[in-house]
């Protein structure tokens, strides 16, 4: 066949686009020309796992046909691998994963493939391993890899749900959103609560509560242009998330603005406060699966304020940080803000692995009761 990679790049952009009719009918041109032809048995299995993982099955079949004549390949054998999973055949699964890995030690796919399976047999931490060796080699997305290994190294419930829990639990009169986009998190917000969110570009895509309003600023002109308590309608403020623009400098000043509003028993929750690995917490997004910088804020916390309650909750894909026992007259982050900055800004993952990464984010568990019995104690104890 004449034009093998044009007609490869012709199925691949129907699947990108989601023309799935379109991308089996390119495939099949394929492989009437060029039987159990790699590439296109790989993207023809692909459309029909996307189209419905009940006709796994036929994805199965087709790549038991191609591997016959292609006995060797690490695509078709890790494609078959990843069919074979989606079908919740484990065993042989993995059999095919292991080969394709035994030919090509090396193969990103077949690795991140493994990974995703030993994570649903509960393996985490042989999990880990293979997606941070996928992780090492090249690619243009670890899209697939990142959330996998955010499940290996965090498992239990993900950050949507402990947010849903703060909710509950707080049942909060006013709470502040930094970092709105779709309205995803902000919807979470009961009736009962009087919601903020402020986001400089809100995108909503997801009915908020009559008692929610949404401002499209960024949160430093926000606060330099409204009183929060004004817009909240209440003296102090309960509750805030912070999910805005994911670097330090921003989060951090975030932080001292919520605070001035504050008490002791308001909890603010910090999003993206467990890196995974450098590139993907580099303030310079350099990666599709980007947590950013925000858990030195964290670190900063608990190194300048020990007056603060500040630990991290391990929920995928990168945390929750929790701080509470705040105090509204404390001004050390304000006289000390240039210093705070300069000492974290240079840091990074490989840092935190070198200084004990659970002792400087305070990890905790994912655990709800133990997590209210934490906040608990912490408050507790500052009105003994």
């Amino acid at each position: 066949m004449k034009d093998l990679k044009q007609a490869l790049e012709v199925a691949s952009h129907h699947f990108a686009l989601k023309e799935l009719d379109a991308a089996i009918n390119a495939c099949d041109a394929i492989l009437k020309v060029l039987p159990g032809q790699p590439e296109a048995s790989h993207i023809r299995a692909f459309v029909l796992l996307s189209k419905s993982q009940e006709i796994s099955g036929k994805a199965i079949g087709q790549l038991q046909s191609s591997l016959q004549l292609n006995p060797e390949n690490p695509l078709v054998l890790s494609t078959l691998g990843e069919a074979y999973l989606v079908a919740n055949r484990f065993a042989e699964s993995r059999v095919v994963l292991q080969k394709a890995l035994s030919i090509a030690p090396e193969f990103y796919y077949g690795l991140m493939v493994m990974g995703r399976l030993l994570l649903q047999l509960e393996r985490c931490a042989e999990a880990e391993v293979v997606l941070r060796k996928a992780l090492s080699l090249p690619d243009t997305n670890h899209q697939a890899t990142y959330i996998a290994l955010a499940m290996s190294v965090m498992p239990g419930p993900w950050y949507m749900e402990r947010l849903a829990d703060f909710h509950e639990w707080l049942q909060p009169a006013t709470y502040l959103e930094i970092g709105v986009e779709t309205g995803k998190t902000l919807k979470l917000a009961q009736p009962s609560t009087v919601a903020v969110g402020i986001d400089p570009e809100p995108q909503i895509n997801y009915p908020l509560a009559d008692t929610t309003q949404v401002f499209s600023l960024g949160s430093d002109p926000f606060f330099e242009q409204h009183h929060l308590p004004d817009v909240l309608g209440h003296a102090s403020l309960d509750f805030a998330f912070i999910d805005g623009l994911h670097v330090f400098d921003q989060a951090l000043r975030d932080f001292m603005n919520i605070e001035r509003f504050s008490r002791p028993n308001t909890v603010v929750v910090i999003h993206d406060c467990l890196p995974l690995d450098t590139a993907s917490s580099d303030p310079k997004r350099t990666t599709k699966f980007w947590s950013g910088d925000p858990w030195k804020v964290i670190a900063a916390l608990r190194h300048f304020r020990p007056d603060l309650t500040c630990f991290t909750i391990p929920t995928h894909p990168t945390g929750l940080g929790v701080v509470t026992n705040l105090d509204p007259a404390n001004t050390v982050l304000k006289e000390r803000y240039r210093e705070v900055i300069v000492a974290y800004q240079d840091k990074n993952y490989d840092w935190l692995v070198e200084n004990d990464l659970s002792e400087v984010l305070g990890v905790f568990v994912n655990d709800w009761d133990e997590i209210v019995a934490r906040i608990g104690e912490a408050h507790a104890k500052h009105y003994e």
